[in-house]
């Protein structure tokens, strides 16, 4: 392994520990959490269940060209939504 490459899993190390700790510091003034939602969806219909998944763009800064479930932000009338209800299933 070459210098370069431990210290690219050293620095991927320390970022991974610092994500993990339990309390951050999130004083920061530009720092504000936001909610955002993410939504799965499952076909039940056949026999085997399919998820489905976005593609992220290759051009975004986080996590380009990963697989990813849909979600976004938190808009207000989302409290207003209804539950959807799970219908019977029926195998052929």
């Amino acid at each position: 392994m070459t210098e370069t490459h431990a210290d690219h899993i050293n620095r991927l190390n320390e970022f991974v520990r610092r994500m993990n700790e339990v309390e951050r510091d999130l004083s920061h003034p530009t720092i504000r959490p936001k909610d955002a939602a993410t939504l799965i969806l499952i076909d039940r219909s056949g026999r085997v269940p399919k998820v489905l998944l976005g593609k992220r763009h290759a051009g975004h800064k986080f996590m380009p060209s990963k697989f990813v479930f849909p979600g976004g932000r938190v808009d207000p009338t989302d409290k207003a939504m209804p539950a959807a209800r799970a219908r019977a299933r029926r195998d052929p």
